[in-house]
C-alpha cells in the first residue's frame, strides 16, 4: 500500500490541496486546516477511483459524492445549452465535469485527469455553491 500512501501525500501536499503552501502562524489553526484538506484529498482520490471503473461510475448517481445543489450548479456551468435533467447524472459525468471546470482538456487523449485540475475544479464548484447559498439567504427575489 506504499504507492497509495505516496499518492495521498502527492494529492494532499503538492499537486492537490497544496497543504505545504499554507502560511498560517497559529499551530492550532494550521492543524485544523491541514486535517480538513486531508479529508478533501481523500475525497478527490475516491472520486478518481470511482471514475476509473467506467461501468460502475456510469451507473452510480453523482449524488453519492455531490449534493443536489452542487451537481445542478455544475451542470449549468458545464452543460450550458442542455436543460438540467430530472434524474441526477452519473459519477462518471461529475468527475469529468469537475475536471473541465478546473481547466482540464483531454489534449493527450488519455482520459486521465490530473490532480491539479480536479482540485481547481472542486474549489470553483465550492465557490459557486457558496455564492448561490449566500444569494438564497439574501432573499433578493
Amino acid at each position: 500500500m506504499r504507492w497509495r500512501i505516496e499518492e495521498f501525500h502527492k494529492v494532499w501536499k503538492t499537486d492537490g490541496t497544496q497543504v505545504e503552501k499554507l502560511r498560517i502562524q497559529s499551530y492550532s489553526n494550521l492543524k485544523r486546516v491541514a486535517v480538513i484538506q486531508a479529508f478533501i484529498a481523500i475525497r478527490l482520490m475516491q472520486l478518481q477511483d470511482m471514475a476509473k471503473n467506467k461501468e460502475v461510475a456510469k451507473e452510480t448517481s453523482c449524488e453519492t459524492v455531490l449534493s443536489e445543489l452542487s451537481w445542478k450548479i455544475l451542470w449549468k456551468k458545464t452543460e450550458r445549452k442542455i436543460a438540467i435533467p430530472e434524474d441526477p447524472p452519473s459519477v462518471y459525468w461529475a468527475y469529468y465535469a469537475i475536471a473541465k471546470l478546473g481547466g482540464w482538456h483531454d489534449s493527450k487523449r488519455t482520459g486521465r485527469v490530473g490532480v491539479k485540475a480536479m482540485w481547481t475544479g472542486w474549489i470553483k464548484l465550492i465557490e459557486l455553491v457558496e455564492a448561490v447559498e449566500i444569494v438564497k439567504q439574501l432573499k433578493l427575489e
